[in-house]
């Protein structure tokens, strides 16, 4: 995610995958499909939603990666 400072956000749902609702983001072309409204990043025409504030909250469980440039481990 590029958040509006500037800086991006790199959100690890790895460990997510196997659950109902993030299975299907193991297909790569699926994965790929990503969008955001502001609000919401969106798969494959809204077959998987979640929220941006969702996945800011996966950064800060330390599940990411954010910064400017370089990259820095939160």
């Amino acid at each position: 995610m590029e958040l509006t400072s500037g800086s991006v956000a790199i959100v690890d749902l790895s460990n997510k995958l196997e659950t109902a609702r993030f299975y299907s983001l193991r297909d790569e072309n699926l994965f790929k499909t990503a969008i955001t409204d502001g609000d919401y990043v969106i798969w494959g025409n809204g077959e998987v939603q979640v929220t941006t504030k969702e996945l800011i909250n996966v950064l800060l469980l330390g599940n990411g990666n954010i910064g400017g440039d370089e990259h820095a481990k939160l």
